[in-house]
């Protein structure tokens, strides 16, 4: 992911030079005072063999960062201690998937129920099975999983797409079809949306975005999505387009009335650039585009994630437009059903709001999310920052990580708390809980990486 956005930049500032469309976006003059770079610097070195211990204050080399008014930041920084789990407060269990290492890009399987009130760490899968994309459902009841199973010679004698609650146990098994591929997504707390395009050389190609199924497991019912929308990005008309893939979704998002979709547009009629576009699947009707907040070349890019709120009011993405001061304007947006846009962060200048790493909380007041150096100064590298929707403020915890880009944080059922993955070494990590009500900051588990939290049942 790094290599591809680290080109698609490169070949931005170049088009910027040479092409006139879309039309320029002016911006209000800056007149703020000049700015301090926050800094972002890993503060202390991972040892898998022993435990950790926390620093008796903030290191000397890592900087309290400080910020803009406009910015409407505030650091907290917080050392990241060990706190033992039972005496955090905690509640629901922790789904996490074993990453001790083999060899190189080699991990021991296993899946483990972590206890966030007592702190016990259960293995729910045999040496002979593996479980695989596990998805937890929006109401964190639910855990839906490809369930694979192998013979002493390790050939595989069963793959089952499985539904279970907290506790490990399958409420639903069904088999995996030829075809399916892709870890599946929540549709709401029934439904999943599963890609089938290994059906179909064409499709699987990659020319347009994948005609989707939505499947409930357990009453069998099926419906097809085809994502048959006006100037949809394809790779037909742009030969170097890299179609999206957004955990478990292929191009389209959709909110879980199937009445909105969230797709990639070009812009115009010269195809050199995309949009996002949200579009009423019932009514076969164009609601919005989103040009005025998010315009890129569709040649070989990524794409932020549109993530709807809790309620299914609202999306947020990371917007991006090439303006000429800055170069790149690239911010956190909250979007409505029917368009209307709202500006959540101001912080290009000073820091970079990593795409595609930022989460809801449940109760849709929070939003976690990474902060990178200013315009991607370095990769890897990032501190944790938690926004409130309601009144934009925006908390700087300090919590230096070095991650790989498509991480974000996953946080507890009751908001309070959130975990995040820090790649410490090459081939170790280690998560790490924040507690934004006590303001703590704890390692919990090393040689893993959380996939979800969920409620006890």
């Amino acid at each position: 992911m790094k290599f591809k956005l680290f080109i698609s930049i490169t070949f931005l500032f170049v088009l910027v030079r040479c092409t006139s469309n879309p039309k320029p976006i002016t911006l209000p003059p800056n007149t703020q005072q000049p700015i301090i770079i926050p800094t972002f610097t890993l503060t202390s070195t991972y040892n898998p063999t022993s435990s950790p211990t926390p620093p008796a204050s903030l290191p000397t080399e890592s900087k309290v960062p400080i910020y803009p008014p406009e910015t409407r930041t505030k650091s907290q920084c917080l050392n990241v201690g060990s706190t033992p789990i039972h005496d955090i407060g905690s509640s629901g269990v922790l789904v996490l998937e074993n990453r001790a290492s083999l060899d190189e890009g080699h991990y021991k399987s296993g899946t483990f129920h972590l206890d966030m009130q007592s702190g016990q760490m259960t293995e729910i899968t045999l040496t002979s099975e593996n479980q695989v994309g596990h998805i937890i459902s929006p109401n964190r009841k639910l855990v839906a999983y490809e369930h694979v199973t192998h013979d002493s010679a390790g050939a595989v004698v069963k793959n089952d797409l499985v539904v279970a609650n907290a506790k490990g146990q399958p409420l639903s098994v069904m088999p995996w079809e030829e075809g399916w591929i892709e870890t599946p997504a929540w549709l709401d707390n029934e439904r999943l949306v599963i890609n089938p395009s290994g059906l179909n050389p064409e499709e699987g190609a990659g020319d347009k975005p994948a005609t989707l199924l939505v499947l409930n497991p357990f009453s069998g019912e099926r419906q097809i999505l085809k994502p048959d929308f006006p100037r949809i990005l394809n790779t037909r008309s742009t030969r170097f387009a890299i179609l999206p893939f957004w955990e478990g979704w292929s191009g389209v998002i959709y909110d879980p009335t199937l009445t909105r979709a969230i797709y990639p547009r070009f812009i115009g009629d010269n195809e050199e650039m995309y949009t996002y576009a949200i579009w009423d699947p019932s009514k076969r009707m164009l609601i919005a585009t989103l040009e005025d907040v998010f315009a890129r070349f569709s040649m070989g890019t990524d794409f932020p994630i549109p993530k709807w709120s809790p309620d299914g009011s609202h999306f947020v993405f990371q917007g991006f437009i090439a303006t000429q001061d800055p170069p790149i304007k690239m911010e956190l947006y909250e979007v409505s059903r029917d368009g209307q846009t709202r500006q959540l962060t101001q912080l290009s200048s000073v820091a970079y709001v990593w795409e595609s790493s930022y989460s809801w909380s449940p109760d849709g007041q929070h939003i976690a999310m990474f902060l990178g150096p200013p315009f991607l100064a370095a990769y890897e590298k990032a501190r944790v920052a938690v926004l409130d929707v309601a009144t934009l403020n925006i908390t700087d915890y300090c919590v230096n990580i070095a991650f790989s880009g498509d991480e974000y944080p996953i946080w507890s059922p009751d908001g309070h708390q959130f975990v995040i993955t820090d790649w410490r070494e090459k081939d170790h990590r280690r998560v790490i809980l924040v507690d934004i009500e006590k303001n703590i900051a704890t390692q919990i588990a090393e040689d893993m990486e959380p996939v979800g939290w969920m409620v006890t049942p």
